[in-house]
C-alpha cells in the first residue's frame, strides 16, 4: 500500500513541476511593435508632440484631431490581463 501511495505522490509532483515549467516558458502576449517602438511609446510621442505648422494652408487641423483620437482610443482599448491568469501566474511564481 505504501508503494502505491508513493507512486501517486511522484506522479503528482511530476505534474506540478511540468505545469510550472509550462507557465514559466509559455510566451506572454506582447504589446504591438512598429518600427522598433511599442504602441505605448507611440501614444506618448503623439501626445507630447506639437502639431506641425500647416505652412499657411488651412487643412492642417484634421491630423491633429486624428492624433488626439488615436491617443484616446489607445487608452480605452488597453489590454488587461484576466483575473484568473494573474492569480495563476502568482501561484506559479510562489511554487517556483
Amino acid at each position: 500500500m505504501r508503494e502505491t501511495g508513493m507512486a501517486y505522490f511522484v506522479i503528482l509532483m511530476a505534474c506540478a513541476i511540468a505545469g510550472g515549467v509550462v507557465v514559466a516558458v509559455w510566451p506572454r502576449e506582447r504589446e504591438p511593435v512598429y518600427q522598433g517602438k511599442k504602441l505605448s511609446q507611440w501614444v506618448r510621442y503623439n501626445c507630447v508632440q506639437e502639431p506641425m505648422a500647416s505652412g499657411g494652408r488651412s487643412g492642417g487641423g484634421d491630423s491633429a484631431h486624428r492624433d488626439e483620437w488615436f491617443a484616446v482610443v489607445a487608452q480605452v482599448v488597453r489590454y488587461e490581463e484576466p483575473g484568473w491568469q494573474s492569480r495563476f501566474t502568482f501561484l506559479a511564481s510562489r511554487l517556483g
